[in-house]
This record gives C-alpha cells, structure tokens and sequence, in this order.
C-alpha cells in the first residue's frame, strides 16, 4: 500500500482534527504551524529585512528537522 493510501485511510478514519493534533504531538514545538507561521515567512524573506540572506533554505518544520529533539510528549524525533 502506498502512502497516499495509508493517510487518506487515517484521514477517514479518524479526521483531520484529531489526525493533525496526533502528528502535532510528535512535532518537537508541540503542535503544527498555522498558516500565518507560514506567511510571515514568506514575507520577511521578501523584504529588505532579509536582502543579506542567500542561496540557503529555511525549514518551517516545527524542529522536526534538528537532530536530538525531543518532541511536546517527551518521544524522541526521528531525523
């Protein structure tokens, strides 16, 4: 089974709500990003704020991305 399968079968199941509050747990900040996490930025690596800032990519991950994190719940994160 592939894994569009396997989530489209967890989203059924239990819900989007409930789906995105059990991975939030495991995201080491504890939760998932809203939309505005996401927008702002965006927006400050199009200002000039950010004109110094070059060829590097920024993970809005929550921390999922560092290694030895623990997440909200105490479970370690695999990177």
């Amino acid at each position: 089974m592939d894994d569009t399968v396997t989530f489209c079968n967890a989203v059924s199941r239990i819900g989007v709500q409930r789906l995105l509050e059990a991975h939030g747990s495991n995201v080491p900040v504890g939760r998932t990003s809203d939309q505005m996490e996401l927008g702002n930025t965006v927006a400050f690596l199009s200002s000039p704020c950010s004109e110094f800032i070059d060829g590097v990519a920024v993970p809005i991950d929550g921390g999922v991305g560092s290694s030895n994190l623990r997440s909200a719940n105490g479970n370690a994160v695999s990177v």
